[in-house]
């Protein structure tokens, strides 16, 4: 490092630990949480497999013929398609359409979380731009996370980090702050909006992403 921030300026300095790092800004987050969605799946697919039982045991016990079959069933099947299901021999099926569950939303939100990611790590290079070895600038990255309700992308600072990053981030009495994380996130924050605005309409119309839903 050079010799205008003497106390950084050495490997073994306080500028090269990598201590403390929750006390600097290091890194930004966007979370897409559908656990209220994942949540009312879950007990609709319950309600719909409890009635069906109900609507068949009921069937059955008054002798109401349902089909012309003598050995049909009835059943409520929460498929994400369309219409009456003869494709199954034996049983009569009515698929209806209702928002995927977590897994689904997380397969359908992969390519999109990782663009995010990728122009967030982009930006905030742009803003952590005081390049003299450039390893603060090359150190940051971005890294997505699915969680058991949620899709996580996190950029910054997510692998290594030394002190001085963040005394150039942050600032000290004798360095301006760069503030590249808040910077980005300001810049960012927009965008990630209105994708997830798109992507749950998307849903809400269709019962799947149709079409695809990408964030730019």
């Amino acid at each position: 490092m050079p010799s205008r921030f003497p106390s950084i300026s050495a490997n073994g300095s306080v500028g090269y630990e990598t201590s403390d790092k929750e006390e600097f800004d290091n890194s930004l987050e966007f979370r897409f949480d559908y656990s209220d969605v994942d949540t009312t799946v879950r007990e609709v697919k319950k309600q719909l497999s409890d009635l069906g039982y109900e609507i068949h045991k009921t069937f059955k016990e008054m002798s109401i013929p349902i089909s012309r079959s003598a050995n049909k069933q009835f059943t409520i099947s929460p498929k994400i398609s369309g219409d009456l299901d003869r494709s199954t021999a034996g049983i009569m099926r009515y698929d209806i359409a209702m928002l995927a569950d977590g897994k689904r939303i997380a397969d359908a939100l992969a390519p999109a979380m990782g663009q995010i990611g990728q122009e967030g790590k982009e930006t905030m290079k742009k803003y952590a731009n005081r390049i003299d070895t450039g390893l603060m600038n090359s150190k940051i990255f971005y890294k997505t996370r699915r969680l058991k309700s949620s899709y996580v992308v996190t950029i910054g600072w997510t692998e290594l980090w030394y002190k001085y990053f963040g005394f150039q981030e942050n600032g000290t009495e004798k360095i301006n702050p760069m503030r590249s994380v808040l910077r980005t996130y300001m810049e960012m924050l927009p965008r990630f909006r209105e994708f997830a605005s798109k992507f749950i309409l998307n849903y809400k119309r269709t019962g799947k992403n149709s079409g695809g839903v990408n964030y730019r």
